[in-house]
């Protein structure tokens, strides 16, 4: 039976679900994906709204952390050089385009322009495991991390179970960070740092096929009432 989220009397669901992915997959402004299916800029983004709040609602059966042993053992497997990881975490931003507002300064990211911040969860295989999305760039990846509904998920990971993440992330016992170079790293710490960033790598291709897969990731059209 149809979601009645996606029914309408006027558009098809095939049509909404074309609307949300052509919209999702280019950097067309919405004007011209209006014109392009035919309608009005309303009616498109009651279309996009429609098809997000049904995804938002699968989003719990398709995003799954793990929390069987017997499937971490197997994810940790696949991290053949690096004991113990099940995945790896990492933020990326999201820029923002659009009219300056009154809140413009707090969305400036360390990179230097207005973005969200978007920190992501993967496993070896690419396999998106959590997302948490919302806040201002201009968070550190560490404050977004404690933060998260994942930080408090993995307070009960079994001790033998870890993610890795960069030098932006905290050291916990669930967590493993590269050692600081300082400038006297000794060999054995060297060589784990760079098995660390090599089975790191993957949550990198993941964010990169993510936003080469949805270019409307790639900038978010943001006017001045969203940044009140």
């Amino acid at each position: 039976m149809l979601s009645p989220y996606l029914t309408g009397k006027v558009h098809s669901v095939e049509r909404k679900l074309m609307c949300f992915l052509w919209l999702m997959g280019n950097t067309e402004s919405f004007r011209s994906v209006a014109d392009r299916f035919g309608m009005n800029k309303s009616t498109l983004h009651l279309c996009i709204s429609n098809v997000a709040d049904v995804l938002f609602k699968l989003a719990p059966q398709e995003l799954i952390f793990p929390n069987d042993v017997s499937v971490m053992h197997a994810m940790t497997r696949t991290f053949d050089r690096f004991p113990g990881i099940i995945g790896c975490v990492d933020g990326t931003y999201i820029p923002m385009i659009g009219k300056t507002g009154p809140r413009r300064d707090s969305y400036i990211c360390r990179k230097g322009f207005p973005a969200l911040h978007a920190q992501i969860v993967c496993d070896n295989d690419l396999r998106i495991l959590d997302i948490t999305t919302g806040y201002p760039g201009s968070v550190h990846d560490a404050r977004v991390f404690k933060n998260s509904s994942l930080y408090q998920r993995l307070q009960i990971l079994p001790a033998s179970f870890h993610l890795l993440g960069d030098s932006a992330y905290p050291l916990e016992p669930f967590i493993m960070t590269p050692y600081k170079d300082n400038g006297h790293l000794t060999a054995e710490q060297k060589k784990y740092n760079a098995v660390h960033s090599s089975s790191r790598c993957c949550v990198e291709r993941c964010i990169g096929l993510l936003k080469g897969k949805f270019r409307r990731l790639k900038y978010f059209d943001a006017k001045d009432d969203l940044l009140m």
